[in-house]
């Protein structure tokens, strides 16, 4: 499990899970999963960490460039501001 939730305007909560129902005894598979997993997070981290930099710097109203495989991002984005707009869901943080 891998869920990544904004905490702040400019913070975001990182939380990971991994569950097996292989080598349960076994402490060096738990210590091996734990270790891959976190370095792969860690990856994924660094660049969000970059990305808020690069997005801290844009000038105002920047235009963003999205490709197809944001669809379904930018569409949850946009249902979120038309309810923000309408007064139906509180505005965030």
């Amino acid at each position: 499990m891998y869920a990544i939730t904004p905490s702040t305007e400019h913070t975001t909560y990182d939380f990971w899970a991994v569950a097996r129902d292989f080598a349960i005894d076994d402490e060096s598979v738990s210590e091996y999963l734990h270790q891959s997993n976190r370095t792969v997070v860690m990856q994924d981290v660094t660049a969000l960490n970059i990305l808020e930099q690069v997005i801290a710097s844009e000038p105002d109203k920047y235009q963003e460039l999205s490709i197809n495989i944001d669809t379904g991002g930018l569409a949850a984005r946009r249902l979120i501001a038309r309810m923000v707009d309408a007064g139906t869901v509180g505005a965030p943080r």
